[in-house]
């Protein structure tokens, strides 16, 4: 096959023009104190322009940070928090959602006092409070990013027996109800972050569905869950 079949063509100096006009710079480089492997992490910002994210891992005890960057303060990166791996948590690779009250709520995928991960609010100075702690077995474990709607929480995770294919679920103030729990063969299982409509239904992705196809066990599905 040739590739410069794919490829656009054009004059040298028209290439070098429209590479020269892009700008790349360096907002801030980790160094594992203050935190590491940020890269599977949504940013979210919030009305001052201040950024807000996670790293999995790095961190006082290396178990994964949330931190804030100012962008108007010469881009100055603040740790709210450090994950310990006891009651609040530890690994939080699914970044942050910004709630209408101003916090920062998110998710751990391992530790708390199951050792299946926790949910936590945070506010912009710090304040830390693991708020949800996720029971693994017939509920949902391993956690991913949330999605907030009033009142409520949403999200997808590992867990769900007997099946143990994933489930989508809710936390509010009654503590977690399980929506969806996937059988993991031909209804998928739970794979992907989920996304909101206008109508307030969610979609993802997941493994299994056809299997029949190759690799075995399925290509995937696309889900809806209203």
């Amino acid at each position: 096959m040739r590739i410069s079949r794919f490829i656009p063509t054009c004059a040298l100096t028209a290439c070098a023009a429209v590479a020269s006009a892009q700008t790349f710079t360096l907002v801030h480089v980790f160094h594992g104190t203050d935190g590491a492997d940020p890269e599977a992490a949504s940013i979210v910002e919030d009305s001052g322009g201040n950024l807000y994210s996670t790293t999995a891992f790095g961190g006082s005890s290396g178990l994964g940070t949330v931190y804030k960057i100012n962008r108007k303060g010469n881009n100055k990166e603040t740790v709210l928090h450090n994950f310990t791996g006891s009651s609040d948590g530890e690994t939080p690779n699914a970044g942050v959602l910004l709630g209408s009250d101003g916090n920062l709520y998110g998710t751990a995928d391992q530790g708390g006092t199951n050792g299946f991960g926790t949910a936590y609010r945070v506010t912009p100075a710090g304040a830390f409070n693991a708020f949800y702690e996720f029971q693994g077995g017939a509920q949902a474990s391993g956690p991913g990013r949330l999605i907030g709607v009033p009142g409520a929480l949403y999200g997808s995770a590992g867990g769900g027996a007997p099946f143990y294919g994933g489930m989508v679920y809710r936390l509010d103030s009654s503590g977690e109800t399980d929506l969806y729990k996937f059988a993991g063969g031909a209804d998928g299982s739970s794979g992907s972050w989920l996304v909101r409509d206008g109508a307030g239904n969610f979609y993802g992705t997941g493994g299994g569905g056809d299997l029949t196809c190759s690799p075995p066990g399925g290509c995937g599905v696309i889900y809806k869950i209203d």
